[in-house]
């Protein structure tokens, strides 16, 4: 884990190791949150495996839109250090999937709700404190991935973060509008 927290705040020189561990580390996090989860709601082992599952796919889901959004936003805003290829897109100096690594932080979610088992207040703070760290690891992730400075990598994240919400709120927004104007007609 300390590798790929190097990796994402100073870069690496190896295409294959960041790929590698993009997908690894985005992959354990998802099984930790699914298994933080089970805990919480007291399910068995299929339980347990039901839900590593469907993290599992929420998480393919959820990095293919990250990863994407991050690529398009590039394309929209690039910064004067970005590499251009011969087409005139910008092209990422490591693999586009680099940008994963920055979830890593999220795997210590399980020792902060263990924590807000014994004392509410440390877990609150543990908490806090890994959201404030996957923020900075995201955000330091497209930063090295895009070769930007550092106010373009905060904006790439900030309008991926709204456009997700704004996606997500349509989502579930547009079914509930349907049903509602089929209850009134």
């Amino acid at each position: 884990m300390l590798q790929v927290f190097h990796a994402a705040v100073y870069g690496t020189s190896n295409p294959h190791l960041n790929r590698s561990a993009s997908l690894w580390v985005s992959g354990l996090t998802c099984v930790v949150l699914a298994l933080n989860a089970a805990g919480y709601f007291h399910l068995g082992l299929i339980g347990a495996l039901g839900l590593i599952i469907l993290f599992l796919g929420l998480g393919i889901g959820g990095g293919y839109w990250y990863v994407a959004s991050v690529y398009l936003l590039s394309q929209w805003i690039p910064a004067s250090s970005q590499r251009v290829n011969t087409e005139g897109y910008t092209t990422p100096v490591i693999s586009r999937l680099a940008v994963l690594q920055g979830v890593w932080p999220l795997i210590l979610l399980g020792p902060a709700v263990s924590a807000q088992q014994w004392w509410s207040s440390l877990g609150a703070l543990m908490t806090i404190g890994v959201v404030v760290g996957t923020v900075f690891t995201l955000a330091a992730a497209i930063r090295r991935a895009y070769c930007v400075p550092w106010v373009h990598a905060w904006v790439y994240w900030v309008i991926t973060v709204l456009g997700s919400v704004w996606v997500l709120v349509g989502l579930v927004g547009c079914p509930i509008m349907i049903l509602l104007s089929l209850k009134n007609s």
